[in-house]
């Protein structure tokens, strides 16, 4: 049972919270100023709802979920953001941006561990002067920890051993682990074991998340190269459990889900983005997250419907005490069904021999960027496209007009925990077709390579996996491997999932 599930279960959550919007205009350390004061305020339940980049999509969802007209929530100007955070959160990080750009991983896991704003000392002066309503008093009160005294040059001021101060001095305080490129150019560098820093901002969408549920923060380019300083050391923090022990889910012997996103050594795609083969410990797998926004929100956010937050809550203390997945399955089965997370009626087909039949999935379902954003578009064509062919075909006994053929879509099990409102969308959408289907993307429970995976991880693998099939009411994964063992993957790890034929 994870402490992210216990919490949000714990808390009802009113519809009153407040917007702001963070313009493109805005300096990028104010944009993480501002994501940061999102995740810090939203700890104790979704108040803070943030529209950034062009706000097509933050603010689709608030349509979406019937959060609108505006009496339903309060807009408020980035300032007045950053002042609402100070005074529930008076400790700030200040840094440098362009100095210690670099070292921005560790100087977001500095600052979450210690609730505080990550901001540049010139910017939090002209706050002062520019709002002194907001701001002057403040000041006063406020905790100063120095950047460039943490991570003092020379022996501190490189990503690695930042990273593993960092981790020595607070990794206990974290519960989750995350990769977040600080604005390295790995798409186009010739040398992916050193590629240039750009002016390139950092992507700061998914730091609300960061800040929510205190992650720990790293970047570290040649991480999973054997037998470099970066893999030694992520090696030595996952193997030590008294201080990254929290990463693990459900416990020891657990995953790593690894959030954000492992962009480095482009070779026909990113080397190590499913993050299993990083590490000699072979841990570890991913939930893409790089561009998901308001996951802050999301995952506190909930209102009187029923919610697919309270099954996997039940769910996960059943498993915890029985022993065995059968005992949990019945009871998950249930409350999954009480919580209206129930897919169409699959096709009835008798099914020839002669014939070849075919099935379509929309793949990368396991990104939750993608879940936030676009994939709702195409779900959206899906829905008129299946009104449109419905109408036409008129009485199913006489008409001439095909139906729409099925289509199946994979979807994260991730969302239970990150966006539950948003897996109930999808699930409303297909109950709208009739024929639109879930199952889990690759490879289940994460973005991993299962037959390379440590044996033990494996196993506490396959059963997250089963749990999330009951979760999400499907019998179908999308299995994806590395690409030498994919005879291992079928002669062994998929015949684990129970009878096999």
């Amino acid at each position: 049972l994870t402490r992210e599930l216990q919490n949000v279960s714990a808390t009802t959550i009113p519809y009153m919270f407040k917007v702001v919007t963070i313009p493109n205009s805005l300096p990028s350390p104010f944009k993480l100023s501002l994501r940061a004061c999102a995740g810090l305020l939203n700890r104790s339940g979704a108040k803070i709802y943030v529209i950034g980049d062009d706000g097509t999509k933050d603010k689709k969802w608030l349509s979406e979920l019937n959060l609108e007209p505006c009496k339903d929530y309060e807009t408020i100007i980035p300032e007045e953001l950053i002042a609402l955070c100070l005074n529930e959160f008076p400790t700030v990080v200040l840094y440098s941006y362009r100095k210690q750009k670099s070292l921005l991983p560790n100087i977001i896991t500095l600052a979450a561990t210690h609730n505080a704003v990550p901001i540049e000392a010139p910017h939090l002066s002209r706050l002062s002067d520019t709002h002194p309503h907001l701001f002057r008093d403040r000041f006063l009160l406020l905790k100063k920890i120095y950047a460039q005294k943490v991570f003092r040059p020379p022996t501190l001021s490189t990503p690695l051993a930042a990273t593993r101060y960092i981790f020595q001095k607070y990794a206990d305080l974290t519960h989750g682990l995350a990769v977040l490129n600080p604005g390295y150019d790995t798409w186009n560098s010739v040398t992916p074991w050193n590629p240039p820093l750009t002016k390139k901002e950092m992507n700061a969408s998914f730091v609300d998340y960061v800040f929510s549920e205190t992650l720990f923060v790293m970047y570290l380019v040649n991480c999973g190269i054997p037998y470099t300083p970066s893999h030694r050391l992520l090696n030595d923090m996952l193997n030590d459990e008294t201080r990254s022990g929290m990463w693990r889910h459900p416990g020891p012997g657990g995953t790593v889900r690894v959030y954000g996103y492992a962009d480095y050594w482009l070779v026909g795609g990113f080397l190590f983005e499913a993050e299993t083969m990083a590490s000699s410990s072979r841990c570890m797998g991913s939930v893409p997250t790089l561009d998901a926004s308001n996951l802050s929100f999301f995952s506190r956010f909930h209102d009187d419907r029923p919610t697919v937050v309270a099954a996997a809550v039940d769910s996960y203390v059943i498993v915890e005490k029985k022993d065995g997945l059968a005992a949990a399955a019945v009871k998950t089965t249930a409350v999954a069904s009480s919580c209206q997370l129930l897919q169409n009626p699959t096709e009835r087909i008798a099914y020839d021999p002669q014939m070849t039949y075919v099935a379509f999935v929309v793949g990368d379902g396991d990104n939750i960027s993608c879940l936030t954003d676009y994939r709702t578009d195409w779900f959206e064509q899906r829905v008129a496209y299946c009104h449109d062919k419905q109408s036409k075909m008129g009485d199913a006994s006489t008409a001439t007009t095909p139906p729409p053929a099925a289509l199946t879509w994979t979807i994260s099990p991730h969302l239970i925990e990150m966006a539950p409102s948003i897996l109930q969308w999808y699930y409303a959408r297909s109950q709208e077709t009739k024929c639109d289907y879930f199952l889990l993307p690759p490879s289940g429970h994460l973005y991993a390579y299962p037959s390379s995976l440590d044996v033990t991880v494996r196993g506490q693998f396959i059963k997250q996996t089963e749990q999330d099939a009951i979760l999400l009411d499907t019998k179908s994964t999308v299995h994806w491997d590395w690409f030498t063992s994919w005879y291992k993957a079928e002669k062994e790890v998929n015949r684990s999932y129970g009878p096999w034929p």
